[in-house]
């Protein structure tokens, strides 16, 4: 079992609840975000949630830091450029460019999350 990377899922799954406790209510309420931002802002905070349990089940299995690392990465520049196009009009810059970054995010996950079932298939061979 790896703990650190456990740890690690635990946090994002934290980060998860907060983000999208802050799009449910301030987002929403306060900042009156329109219902594309909101969308946004949810498919972040999915992707983030699903892939943080996600980690945090891989951790309990051997081998199978390079497949979490991808989806780590992936996930990061997944949800973390979509958070800000959300916000797009709402920040002091433009950053609905950020957009054209998330697809690496999504590349990154699925390849992790390939690279898991291979090496989890090659162990079930053996």
């Amino acid at each position: 079992m790896n703990k650190k990377q456990l740890a690690l899922a635990c946090l994002l799954m934290a980060l998860a609840v907060g983000t999208g406790a802050f799009g449910a209510h301030f987002l929403r309420e306060t900042l009156k975000l329109e219902a594309r931002g909101l969308e946004v802002w949810d498919i972040a905070v999915r992707y983030l949630f699903w892939n943080a349990l996600g980690l945090g089940l891989l951790a309990l299995l051997p081998d199978m830091k390079i497949p979490s690392r991808l989806i780590l990465s992936g996930v990061l520049v997944f949800s973390l450029t979509l958070f800000p196009v959300a916000l797009n009009g709402h920040l002091p810059f433009r950053s609905n460019w950020l957009g054209a970054v998330t697809p690496v995010g999504g590349v990154l996950m699925i390849a992790g999350w390939i690279w898991a079932a291979r090496r989890l298939w090659k162990q079930s061979q053996a």
